[in-house]
């Protein structure tokens, strides 16, 4: 019979038998010495978890130093690329500025071919087909950029007006960027400010909400839109999501959950509407997180904002204004009221002093007479 241990091979603490728990010992074999282990139970779970845990490598993140240095090399290697596009433009476009939290040097890896390139400008070598390819690009986007489509905009208040016509962006540099983009960062595995370089856009034009669009749309998607793609809503019955099956609802509100989905995915002040909507309670059970990830596809940190805002405000759905909304306001009513008292006190010192020079004339005048 095997004999029981008295102390743990790992800590070297006693092992000893409590009167209404009994010693549970862990074995697990030492990954150095290849040998048996005889372990207490804390220790046991220390090794048994550290098999399983994934070890994730953390960002190592650019010292003050490091980014001015890299600002320099960013201007120098611009000079090697001048030496090839002969445009100074587009020679200080073909390189990646990213230097927060990490140095991506997205471009020069790709125009040197090294995709471990570590900055070395004495060494590298710029690939002169690739170099030029950019530089098509460039150019092409610049002259698409200053094309404009004029014509009558989708928005209702622009309609009302016959003769409106607006400016709008070129339908043809859209599809170009978004035809590039795409290739840019899966082929060429470059950075979206990287991108941003090359085709000569910003985030205002991937994100804003046009005004040329009835629906108030951008011009790319969200991140919770991919999860509720994946599910269609026919075969949302199908899953379980909790003892209530909120899932039902597909059978019996079906176009409820398309409106839900639909406007989900029009914004985020419309989506945090809807997920308002959905964690009312009705019908004396309110839906589970399951199923509202389900139908709208957002995070779970979005939900329990949204959630901890309704407990706030009392069952209020209309989201909390945005901080920054506030602080303008109450910005230009502060400004505003700095110009008013001013000008006052403008007012009041020329009558103060209006009436200063009248009693001096006066006095003037009556030495004078007498």
């Amino acid at each position: 019979m095997e004999s029981i241990p008295s102390t743990c091979d790992s800590c070297s603490k006693p092992l000893r038998k409590n009167k209404n728990k009994r010693v549970t010992i862990r074995k697990e074999i030492d990954p150095v010495s290849n040998k048996l282990m005889r372990l207490c139970n804390s220790c046991g779970l220390r090794f048994f978890r550290a098999r399983w845990r994934v070890k994730k490598e953390r960002v190592k993140v650019a010292s003050q130093e490091e980014k001015e240095k890299y600002k320099l090399e960013v201007d120098a290697f611009s000079k090697l690329v001048y030496k090839i596009v002969d445009d100074d433009e587009i020679a200080c476009r073909l390189r990646c500025p990213v230097s927060s939290p990490k140095i991506c040097r997205c471009i020069q890896c790709y125009l040197t071919m090294d995709d471990n390139f570590s900055g070395d400008l004495n060494t590298c070598v710029i690939s002169r087909s690739r170099a030029k390819e950019l530089q098509e690009l460039c150019r092409s986007a610049k002259s698409l950029i200053q094309t404009r489509d004029i014509g009558v905009s989708d928005s209702m208040d622009e309609q009302r007006c016959v003769n409106s016509k607006t400016k709008l962006r070129s339908k043809d540099y859209e599809e170009f960027v978004f035809a590039n983009r795409n290739r840019l960062k899966n082929e060429y595995s470059m950075c979206e400010r990287g991108c941003q370089r090359v085709l000569c856009y910003s985030n205002n034009f991937l994100h804003k909400q046009l005004k040329s669009n009835s629906k108030h749309e951008s011009r790319i998607a969200g991140k919770h839109v991919a999860i509720s793609e994946t599910l269609p809503l026919s075969q949302l019955g199908q899953f379980r999501c909790c003892k209530q099956r909120c899932t039902g609802m597909a059978s019996s509100h079906a176009s409820l959950l398309a409106s839900w989905r639909q406007r989900s995915l029009a914004g985020q002040l419309e989506a945090r509407r809807v997920l308002a909507e959905m964690c009312r309670p009705a019908g004396g059970h309110t839906n589970c997180r399951q199923f509202i990830r389900y139908v709208t596809g957002c995070s779970d940190g979005l939900l329990a904002k949204v959630r901890q805002e309704l407990k706030q405000s009392l069952g209020y759905e209309e989201p909390a204004e945005h901080g920054l909304k506030e602080y303008w306001r109450q910005k230009k009513i502060k400004a505003a009221s700095s110009r008013g008292n001013s000008r006052a006190l403008t007012g009041s010192s020329k009558v103060v002093d209006g009436t200063a020079k009248n009693g001096v004339e006066s006095e003037k005048r009556n030495s004078i007479l007498s």
